[in-house]
């Protein structure tokens, strides 16, 4: 290895800079007078660079997801490399020719510094990362086996769509477990929450005022019940049918005080959908879900994030109740439990999926609660860092939080500075570009090469940074008020079941990043000026190129933060879902059924691919149909896709679909899994059209109005399917920054058709 890195190292000419009176040795050890002055020694420390790179680079191609020892060998290389960098930077960069350089060179160190110091925070910390499943199955066992302690499911809802809360309902009533009650917690005291408590036959428990939000609901739910333990869904999310079955004999172990199980989202969240990226990334929280959860769990400091929890009442009531005192009510709780000597296990598994938020605004507003909340933590009794009963390593973990909303000050400053260095021609590093490319450029690389990998190929860095570019303002504003005003902020529900048929530009974050777009537009053209030499650049001012790739970088990002902040249309409330399953489509008015496929369906309708001509065959009556059902049954051959497709929708044209006169019918679905037939009426919307892709004849339903018994098959059969929520997995970084510049370049030509390219695949 060494040998081939030599190699590359001559032939890219690192090793005859590395011999140069530029630079000083790689590992910074000749500062204190340590390193031999050969260019032998030179040449096989650039050599070990390289080598350490190419190493990281491998190791995810070696190994797909990371394993302990695999992990502990890419943190201790990234580790080497970001210490070397920070060597570098603090003996050999800074600038103090001027008094305006020497604060820009300060300030710039320290926000470096506060990066690195989070970065490598983060590597020391994920060393050990747990993994429940094998416990899950022992704990499904003990409850097949008898053990079923009483459960109470509780449903927080404050203004959220009848129609949302009926599907939650209606999943927490199909879990396969016997000793339940569900209890709907109405906030808002509306009578259609109290119907629909009524009608599906589940409690309904509500007050006389909103004190404390939505942990104050939460307690006064905790008077008026009696279950062993509490599960806890927010309004959006519907659990599969085996949530009980994998979760309850985690507290055959009385230590055991909350089990928090993976949050899964089955729409993508505002910045994908925006960006029309939507077929290929789901939402960043996937990284907290999949990845950093699973690390904290290795050391026991996994939290509560909210929903999709359960916990053991005695071990609720021993602290309190839940915490009152920060709008993360759920987070402090959990750190009040571990500091109470009970364990919290982080099931990491998709027992559950419920809504992201739609639209910009609604995003943004859960995410300065959710950072409101963590810095309240500086001024409660459950602050992590003075609370009994924690280890040193829990409250690192826990203070990362605070770590994780402050940096957002931090990234408005990485953007605003490259602006004064090519405006003002202020020079806070003495740097060019040979030495960036040997101190910096190994860092960059190992990182880049190894986030998507050691984050579980759950989110890429080039995608991280445009959802730090898109929270930077917002959250910066957040923390400095609530650091100012601790308690100054009042909890709001995330808005759900939203749809619009135009785009909606945010003012926040869209106003202030545009600012920073056109400055940065600005900066870069007169950069590129001095490059080129069509401007002189200012005097004892170096390392213009390095400050033209900055800006460049964050013209790219910024812009596609920008895009981000435009809400794309959105005309459908529900999410679509493809699902191929074989069925028959049978008409109302017409004898014979049509052998369709779905592929797309949701809770409003249906789209169907045509399988077979809806035009009988030359026999009538019961064997016509039954040599239907038979060829769609056992796939007899059929003719050529673009053959068959023509012959459809010819013998298709004579259905007279207008809105006074639709046509109506039933689809039957075919599905083995589902353990029951699925019968469903429908309305014809439109005459079958041709898929240009697939060639295919489509045809789109909606449901006629369903019964209760249809409507609860409809939402088990979507929402409840143990093992049906799979992770998506992010691309990596070429590929993720391939797609930010087409979907900057082509915004809002991918927005046709959506339904197709973004809907979620499901078993």
């Amino acid at each position: 290895m060494l040998l081939l890195a030599e190699s590359l190292a001559r032939c890219t000419g690192l090793t005859e800079f590395a011999q140069s009176s530029l630079m000083l040795p790689l590992w910074g050890l000749e500062l204190l007078g340590q390193t031999p002055d050969q260019p032998e020694y030179r040449s096989w420390l650039v050599a070990m660079v390289v080598g350490l790179v190419a190493t990281v680079a491998l190791v995810p191609r070696w190994r797909r997801m990371p394993s302990q020892r695999s992990r502990a060998l890419v943190v201790a290389i990234v580790g080497a490399l970001t210490l070397r960098y920070i060597v570098w930077r603090v003996t050999m960069t800074l600038n103090f020719s001027t008094v305006a350089d020497g604060l820009a060179s300060g300030l710039l160190l320290v926000c470096e510094i506060a990066l690195w110091v989070n970065s490598g925070l983060d590597l020391a910390l994920m060393l050990r990362s747990g993994d429940r499943r094998a416990e899950a199955a022992r704990a499904a066992a003990l409850v097949a086996t008898g053990y079923q302690p009483t459960v109470d499911i509780w449903i927080p809802t404050y203004g959220e769509p009848v129609d949302v809360l009926r599907r939650t309902v209606i999943g927490c009533q199909a879990l396969n477990y016997g000793p339940k009650q569900i209890y709907l917690l109405d906030d808002g005291r509306r009578p259609e929450v109290r119907d629909l408590a009524q009608t599906l036959g589940c409690h309904y428990l509500t007050r006389a005022n909103n004190t404390h939000a939505k942990a104050g609901n939460l307690n006064h739910a905790l008077g008026c019940t009696q279950g062993e333990l509490i599960v806890c869904f927010d309004a959006d999310f519907v659990p599969t049918r085996n949530f009980l079955q994998r979760t309850v004999g985690f507290f055959h172990d009385p230590s055991v005080g909350l089990v928090q199980t993976r949050q899964h989202f089955f729409n993508p969240d505002p910045i994908v959908y925006n960006l029309g990226l939507g077929d290929r990334f789901t939402t960043n929280r996937d990284v907290f879900s999949r990845y950093i959860q699973s690390v904290r769990d290795g050391v026991g400091a996994s939290i509560c994030y909210g929903s999709s929890f359960v916990v053991r009442r005695s071990a609720l009531e021993q602290v309190g109740g839940f915490v009152t005192s920060s709008l993360c009510e759920d987070y402090f709780t959990g750190i009040a439990l571990m500091s109470s000597g009970y364990q919290i296990r982080y099931l990491n598994e998709a027992l559950s999926a419920g809504l992201s938020p739609e639209s910009m605004s609604a995003y943004i507003a859960q995410q300065q609660r959710w950072a409101a909340g963590t810095m309240q933590g500086f001024f409660i009794p459950e602050n992590p860092l003075t609370i009994r009963g924690l280890t040193l390593v829990q409250r690192l973990h826990y203070a990362q939080g605070w770590f994780y909303w402050g940096l957002s000050l931090i990234r408005l400053l990485f953007l605003m500075a490259p602006l004064p260095i090519a405006l003002l021609g202020i020079s806070p590093m003495q740097a060019d570009v040979m030495e960036w490319l040997l101190w910096f450029l190994p860092l960059y690389v190992a990182h880049l090469a190894t986030c998507n990998w050691l984050n579980r190929r759950s989110c890429s860095a080039t995608l991280g940074d445009v959802y730090a570019i898109v929270n930077c303002f917002p959250i910066a504003l957040t923390v400095l008020h609530t650091l100012w005003r601790p308690f100054g902020r009042a909890f709001r529900v995330t808005p759900k079941g939203i749809a619009r048929d135009r785009a909606v530009f945010n003012p926040m974050p869209g106003l202030p990043l545009l600012g920073i777009w056109g400055l940065t537009a600005m900066a870069w053209g007169w950069s590129l000026a001095q490059v080129l030499g069509w401007l002189p650049l200012p005097a004892g001012q170096s390392g213009g190129e390095l400050n033209l790739a900055w800006l460049t970088y964050n013209l790219l990002l910024v812009g596609a933060a920008v895009l981000a902040s435009v809400d794309a249309p959105k005309p459908n409330r529900h999410e679509w879902f493809r699902r191929d399953r074989p069925g028959l489509l049978q008409l109302a008015d017409r004898p014979w059924p049509m052998g369709v496929t779905l592929r797309l369906a949701s809770e409003s309708g249906a789209i169907v691919a045509l399988t077979r001509s809806p035009q009988p065959t030359p026999k009538s009556g019961i064997g016509a149909r039954w040599a239907t059902v038979r060829r769609i049954l056992l796939g007899e051959a059929q003719p050529s896709p673009v053959t068959q497709t023509a012959s459809m929708l010819a013998d298709c044209s004579p259905l007279s679909i207008t809105p006074e006169n639709p046509e109506q019918g039933q689809l039957h679905l075919i599905d083995r899994a589902f353990g029951q037939p699925l019968v469903l009426p429908v309305r014809l919307l439109q005459q079958p059209d041709r898929d240009p892709q697939t060639e295919e004849a489509l045809l789109e339903v909606a449901w006629e109005p369903l019964t209760p018994t249809q409507q609860r098959q409809l939402v088990e059969w979507l929402y409840c399917q143990p093992g049906q929520w799979q992770s998506r997995e992010s691309p990596g970084e070429l590929a993720s920054l391939g797609l930010l510049l087409r979907s900057s370049l082509w915004a809002y030509r991918r927005q046709r058709d959506r339904r197709a390219r973004e809907a979620i695949v499901l078993p």
